[in-house]
């Protein structure tokens, strides 16, 4: 593909980019509240010791110190060789962290399989604030 038409996706990347981002963004400050108020709770009443002071981090699609743009121009000859975008907000992620450590290297497999449930059954919480109907979460093979 000629660089100028890279560069004419790249503006319209950009400006989709950010729209999507800050959308995200708004989303993962409401998931988080009633996400971490669900395991908070589950903790006190439930002796989930090892789970007090879990947090949750929004990490961007790319580096917060360039902008989109500069990320883009930056990742170009990357990926160009890869034949994908690997900067953006498509690679935007959350990160959980117990005492101001990833919660993946700081807890067990079953302790991480017990948060990973908790945010699972937060979410019934968290769908049922925005809408007037129940939902229902269906959970296949728990035991795995």
């Amino acid at each position: 593909m000629p660089l100028a038409e890279i560069q004419t996706w790249t503006e319209r990347l950009v400006d989709l980019g950010m729209l999507l981002s800050k959308e995200q963004h708004d989303f993962f400050r409401a998931f988080k509240e009633v996400s971490l108020s669900y395991v908070e709770g589950e903790c006190k009443s439930e002796g989930l010791d090892y789970l007090r002071g879990v947090d949750l981090h929004f990490v961007s699609g790319w580096e917060t110190s360039k902008t989109m743009k500069k990320a883009y121009q930056d990742s170009l000859p990357k990926d160009m060789a890869l034949g994908y975008t690997s900067q953006g907000p498509h690679k935007q992620d959350f990160v959980f962290s117990v005492d101001k450590k990833r919660a993946a290297s700081q807890l067990s497999r079953g302790q991480l399989k017990m948060l990973i449930l908790l945010i699972f059954l937060s979410t019934t919480d968290f769908i049922n604030s925005f809408s007037p109907s129940e939902s229902v979460l269906m959970v296949d093979d728990v035991t795995s």
